[in-house]
């Protein structure tokens, strides 16, 4: 049963996917600007490769999110081992107020 933090991740990737994208070597990337409702301005970046979708924050620490559209939605590898919580062990905790500020 999907989540409602898995229903607001396949929403943005469908609304953001009727914008005009950028070619990266065979992937497409979407850029978007956006502010929370603190009116504090974050940067993240949709990335579709072979199929799959990959959300990044570019102005921030939190891990990446790995999304298979409609089937699962997780958190994606650490670049490095630091010590502190990059939202991996509770990705909704930390990317679903970011994914629902860009959607508004």
């Amino acid at each position: 049963m999907k989540t409602s933090f898995e229903e607001n991740v396949y929403a943005l990737v469908k609304e953001v996917m009727g914008f005009q994208y950028r070619i990266e070597s065979i992937d497409r990337m979407w850029d978007i600007l956006f502010p929370d409702k603190k009116n504090k301005y974050h940067y993240i970046r949709l990335l579709k490769s072979h199929g799959s979708f990959y959300l990044f924050l570019i102005d921030g620490d939190l891990c990446n999110l790995e999304i298979e559209q409609n089937k699962s939605v997780q958190a994606g590898s650490s670049s490095d081992f630091s010590s502190y919580d990059d939202g991996s062990e509770n990705p909704e905790k930390f990317w679903d107020p970011l994914i629902t500020s860009a959607r508004e």
